[in-house]
């Protein structure tokens, strides 16, 4: 923590030491609190974290199988709920793809 502090010092310098000196560095405050320039924005997040949703459940699917594969010692996908959410993800994930690359319907003005 020390050295990341001194780092930033060194790269910010007065604008991080101003920030570090209202900014608590464990527990948060709502004492300086910043309202946010854009307001909350499903469609952000729908365009943004498809790509983190659907490589979690495929790393979920790909290390529960192996793990099942070494159990029983043979090769085999389970029909379960990885298998089932990690199939709907895709599912979603492609479909942002195509509305983002074909439609305006996740585009917002301003961001």
């Amino acid at each position: 923590m020390y050295a990341e502090e001194q780092f930033l010092r060194r790269k910010f310098g007065q604008p991080y030491i101003d920030w570090a000196a209202k900014t608590p560095p464990f527990i948060p405050s709502g004492k300086y609190k910043v309202k946010s320039k854009y307001p909350f924005s499903m469609k952000k997040i729908l365009k943004k974290e498809k790509n983190g949703v659907f490589a979690i459940f495929i790393l979920l699917f790909i290390f529960h199988n192996i793990r099942n594969s070494f159990i029983s010692g043979e090769i085999k996908i389970e029909n379960d709920w990885i298998l089932w959410c990690t199939l709907a993800s895709a599912v979603i994930y492609f479909v942002l793809k195509l509305i983002k690359k074909y439609t305006n319907l996740l585009n917002e003005s301003g961001r």
